[in-house]
C-alpha cells in the first residue's frame, strides 16, 4: 500500500521533495524520507507526518478557484499543481 507525506495544518501532500516522486511503496520508506526533509523544511508550517494514499484521498479539502479564461468558479482539490489547474497561467501557456 503506497504511502504520502502529509502537512497536518494544510492538509495537503509534500510532493515537491527533488529525490522522488512524493510516493512510497512501504511506510518505513516514507518515514525514511521524512527524517531527510525535516533539516530542508525552513519556512514550513505545521507538522508533517506519514499517511497512507486512501487515507489522505479521504481528507484532501476542495477548494474553489476561478477558471482565468471563462471566469466560472469551479471546486479543485487543494493539492492540485499549477500547471494542472485552469485558474493558473501555467496551464494555458503549454
Amino acid at each position: 500500500m503506497p504511502y504520502v507525506i502529509v502537512n497536518t495544518e494544510t492538509g495537503c501532500r509534500l510532493c515537491n521533495l527533488p529525490e522522488d516522486s512524493g510516493y512510497y511503496n512501504t511506510e518505513r520508506g516514507a518515514k525514511a524520507a521524512l527524517t531527510r526533509y525535516l533539516p530542508r523544511r525552513a519556512g514550513l508550517s505545521g507538522e508533517l507526518k506519514v499517511m497512507e494514499v486512501k487515507e489522505y484521498d479521504a481528507q484532501v479539502p476542495m477548494v474553489e478557484r476561478v477558471n482565468m479564461m471563462t471566469k466560472e468558479v469551479y471546486l479543485e482539490r487543494a493539492d492540485t499543481p499549477s500547471y494542472c489547474s485552469p485558474a493558473c497561467e501555467a496551464y494555458w501557456n503549454t
